[in-house]
């Protein structure tokens, strides 16, 4: 039995086939494409430069805050930097408070006093000279900003809160424990664990359709620091064979996060960057088997060249497959 066309997907090439038909006119092409939500409507693109232009001046106005503190550091006192900070922070909250956390200048006046709060511990520590550690500076940092974070409901905040975690990590690992013992590997390896365990949950608390969860930015980021993270120590293990639990653990957590991934973003949840990424690092780590298996030399160099180039085109071949199954299926 044929198919119906009027019960095939709506696409943008089948809309544009119409259009080279002359079933559809330009300005009815338009309106089809905005209708299908494959482009988007004027009225959204207003909201996201709006939204892009205010998020600049948010940026802008820490940096100056920033600069302003380190130009001027030797030539105030203490009580002057404490005031301006903390009335700064105050009066983000405020301004905060007055718009509302459901506005995104609410949201980003909340954004602008959880960063300031660094700026504040850190001009305490240089001014009574407390020998903390840096990674305790950026931890306590993100202790207490935790309940703005909480109560914001804004995803940028959410980053910015998982990067201080990850910079706490990473100091500490590298600062206060012993590498000789607790090994680079082994930091990658806590590293992702941070970042996936923030996956799992990002993706668990977005399966009720939360409105501000609905991004994909988000996962998508994590999921490339969490890749990064198990590439490095992977990488290390094919041109390294020291015994280290670290070092051999390496590949077993990649490969097993790489094909956990592959399943779920294929099959529960479609998303074809991240089967981009996970395919791009396997790319890497299968390149770096073989160059570490063959050795260097011109033919070699040559082989190389056409093991990536045949490794992409299978890699965009099943891509197009996938993405062709899903829009077939939807």
């Amino acid at each position: 039995m044929p198919l119906n066309p009027l019960d095939t997907p709506v696409t943008g090439t089948r809309l544009h086939t119409l259009a080279s038909e002359g079933h559809l006119s330009d300005t009815a092409l338009e309106r089809a494409l905005i209708f299908a939500e494959i482009i988007p409507p004027k009225h959204r693109w207003q909201t996201f430069l709006r939204g892009l232009l205010l998020m600049l001046g948010v940026t802008f106005i820490l940096a100056g805050v920033i600069f302003f503190f380190a130009y001027n550091w030797a030539q105030m006192g203490r009580f002057l930097k404490f005031g301006l900070l903390q009335a700064a922070i105050a009066a983000t909250v405020g301004i905060s408070w007055y718009k509302g956390l459901e506005h995104l200048s609410g949201k980003l006046s909340l954004l602008m006093a959880a960063v300031l709060v660094g700026p504040l511990l850190a001009v305490y520590g240089q001014t009574y000279q407390t020998g903390a550690d840096p990674y305790e500076l950026f931890l306590g940092w993100a202790v207490l900003i935790v309940g703005w974070v909480v109560i914001s409901r804004f995803a940028s905040l959410w980053v910015c809160w998982l990067l201080l975690l990850n910079i706490s990590l990473i100091l500490y690992w590298t600062q206060i424990l012993d590498m000789e013992r607790w090994t680079f590997a082994g930091m990658c390896e806590a590293g992702f664990l941070l970042n996936a365990s923030a996956i799992l949950v990002w993706e668990w608390l977005a399966a009720p359709k939360i409105p501000w969860l609905s991004g994909r930015w988000i996962p998508r980021l994590l999921l490339c620091a969490s890749t990064a993270f198990l590439t490095i120590p992977t990488i290390s293990c094919i041109f390294d064979y020291a015994s280290e639990p670290f070092l051999l653990l390496a590949p077993i957590l990649y490969f097993s996060f790489i094909a956990a991934c592959l399943w779920i973003y294929q099959r529960v949840i479609h998303d074809l960057f991240v089967l981009a990424v996970c395919l791009f690092s396997l790319i890497i780590i299968i390149t770096a088997f073989f160059m570490e298996m063959l050795g260097e030399g011109f033919i070699f160099l040559m082989f190389y060249s056409f093991l990536i180039i045949v490794q992409t085109a299978a890699v965009v071949f099943w891509l197009r497959k996938v993405e062709k199954t899903w829009r077939d299926t939807a």
